[in-house]
């Protein structure tokens, strides 16, 4: 078998493999041998038939089917070995010419493409600790939130209210529920009904074929305090704007810390902005299709179109893949760095390193590992993880963060 390269490109090779008749024919020979395992041949023992007879009882096209995906798999093996290509998904076969003598057949095949990042180069990671308005008022009233006091109320039951109430339906034992009025979700249409009502009123929500009843046993009003100097004196502070302060350096010191300790994934995620490579778009359309069909059937599960969700969020199918797209080929670029990480570092996996992690991981979601085993498929996922991890940790350490940097 021969083969000559049409087009290579960093992600993707055009090949043209060509077979002589002597192949050709061996290839029929094995065909036939397969076929005939199977075959029943009058006078003959399954497989034992001479290939002169037995060919006429299997039919010379079939036989040929047969050589042919023979030789495709051999060729497309010896130039995957030769070239050291590892494929993504199928590769587009076609037959190009076949007859007794000559067999031609083209394959384009996509992989993933090898990268080169100067991994000796220290990553520098710009950082400004911003804080908005917005992220300070919402400590501002998380700190309101815990002077908020409950007054007991006699009127009638308002959005806001805080309640409780008793719950009793056929074959249950009576219990009690305290919910905001408004913002807790109970059941049906209990929300309607339960306003106006007020301390000792009974009423029954339907839920499909049971009836519920509910009795109100208490009724308390939230007295919220102002945002004001006031507030920030009952919070140890000398008045609000200096509550906003400690808040707002509060803030930055937490941004910072969490900063430096996602310092590695932001390496990675600095290196793969700059990273220019050309990927197999062929793979990453597939993925975008395969997140897009996945997303429609979370949708159908509640009832809704993918494309009325798109609407009403004023996006399109289009735009859904578009961003798709953009993750998709992140990920992509990012696995191609680590990749290339985990390579130049010699990193290594043991099997004590991931039999540690994933009794963590039973530990974790309260398993008991004699209830799970660690098959050979959550054994590869645990040990991508751990060479995940290891890699990330050797771009935290090349990475220098410049505070205050643009």
């Amino acid at each position: 078998m021969e083969y000559t390269i049409k087009e290579r490109k960093s992600s993707e090779i055009f090949l043209e493999y060509t077979n002589n008749a002597e192949e050709i024919q061996n290839a029929k020979r094995e065909a036939y041998t397969r076929l005939s395992a199977k075959a029943k041949i009058p006078g003959f023992r399954q497989g034992k038939a001479p290939y002169e007879i037995g060919a006429r009882y299997i039919g010379e096209s079939k036989i040929q089917e047969e050589a042919v995906e023979i030789l495709v798999d051999k060729g497309l093996n010896e130039v995957l070995e030769k070239e050291k290509i590892a494929p993504l998904g199928e590769p587009d076969l076609k037959v190009e010419k076949v007859e007794d003598d000559i067999l031609v057949f083209s394959c384009k095949i996509e992989f993933f493409p090898e990268v080169s990042v100067d991994l000796n180069e220290k990553i520098h990671l710009n950082y400004n600790s911003v804080v908005s308005e917005e992220e300070i008022n919402q400590k501002v009233n998380e700190i309101r939130d815990s002077f908020i006091e409950l007054q007991p109320k006699n009127g009638s039951i308002e959005i806001g209210d805080i309640i409780e109430v008793s719950i009793s339906y056929q074959g249950h034992e009576t219990q009690t529920l305290t919910a905001e009025v408004g913002k807790d979700k109970i059941i049906g249409d209990f929300e309607t009904q339960v306003i106006g009502k007020t301390k000792g009123d009974t009423f029954v929500v339907k839920a499909e074929t049971t009836e519920i009843n509910f009795e109100i046993l208490s009724v308390k009003k939230k007295i919220v305090p102002e945002v004001d100097d006031e507030l920030g004196k009952d919070a140890g502070f000398e008045n609000l704007q200096a509550m906003k302060e400690k808040i707002e350096e509060q803030l930055k010191e937490n941004k910072k810390l969490q900063f430096e300790e996602n310092r590695g994934r932001e390496a990675l995620k600095t290196l793969t902005q700059k990273l220019e490579v050309e990927l197999p778009q062929k793979f990453v359309e597939k993925e975008v299709e395969e997140r897009r069909n996945e997303l429609r059937k979370r949708y159908i599960k509640v009832g809704k179109k993918i494309e009325d969700v798109m609407k009403e969020d004023n996006k399109t199918i289009d735009d859904f893949k578009n961003e798709a797209r953009e993750i998709v080929e992140n990920e992509i670029k990012e696995e191609l760095i680590l990749r290339q990480v985990i390579k130049e570092n010699k990193l290594n996996v043991t099997e004590e390193e991931v039999r540690k992690e994933f009794e963590n991981i039973a530990l974790n979601h309260k398993v008991n590992t004699n209830e799970i085993n660690l098959t050979e498929d959550l054994a590869r996922v645990i040990r991508n993880e751990i060479f995940r991890s290891k890699a990330i940790l050797i771009l935290k350490e090349n990475a220098i963060i410049n505070i205050g940097g643009d």
